[in-house]
């Protein structure tokens, strides 16, 4: 029979113990799906153009890994090079670089907040005139829509003419998006 000592003792060793409590495979996992995203970055790394990559800002010796994989022919080589590449990645800012290279490879206009309720505060403020402009900027805008978003907008008072209004911006920049997204 075990001890009220022995037994409190294994007590407050229980109640300290903040080990981690995620299982091995979760982990395995986890790390399995950064690798998988550290490969897929080196393979988009090596294609990228002489011209793309001055254009991203890569440390020094991530910079040197990826010149030096894209120079080697021979598969086998090929993949130990981007070993290395993703090596570098993962003592490095990798989700930078991510961003970097999603604008490399999408560089359409993006709306912003601000340009969404300027428009949307000068189609309020001008009326048809206004809106018809924007129609003509980005033709893919649903002009029966956003002319009831602008009669929503007008007849309503206090905290639901600014839900209005964010409504409107929001269907202001959903059709800047697809306008930048049709002409590229």
């Amino acid at each position: 029979m075990r001890s009220l000592s022995a037994y409190l003792a294994d007590q407050r060793q229980r109640n300290t113990d903040d080990r981690d409590l995620t299982s091995r495979s979760d982990r395995r996992k986890e790390r399995k799906e950064s690798e998988e995203t550290y490969a897929k970055l080196a393979r988009e790394l090596c294609e990228c153009s002489d011209k793309q990559l001055k254009r991203l800002d890569l440390p020094d010796l991530l910079r040197n890994c990826v010149l030096d994989a894209r120079r080697i022919e021979s598969p086998s080589a090929k993949d130990r090079a981007l070993r290395l590449v993703r090596r570098e990645l993962r003592n490095g800012d990798a989700d930078a670089i991510i961003q970097q290279v999603e604008r490399l490879k999408n560089p359409k206009v993006q709306a912003t907040p601000k340009l969404e309720l300027e428009w949307a505060e000068r189609i309020v403020r001008e009326g048809e005139l206004a809106l018809n402009e924007f129609i003509v900027r980005f033709p893919n805008a649903q002009r029966q829509q956003l002319t009831q978003l602008l009669r929503n907008v007008k007849k309503a008072n206090g905290e639901s003419q600014a839900k209005a209004m964010r409504l409107l911006a929001t269907r202001l920049g959903e059709a800047i998006r697809e306008n930048a997204t049709q002409g590229a």
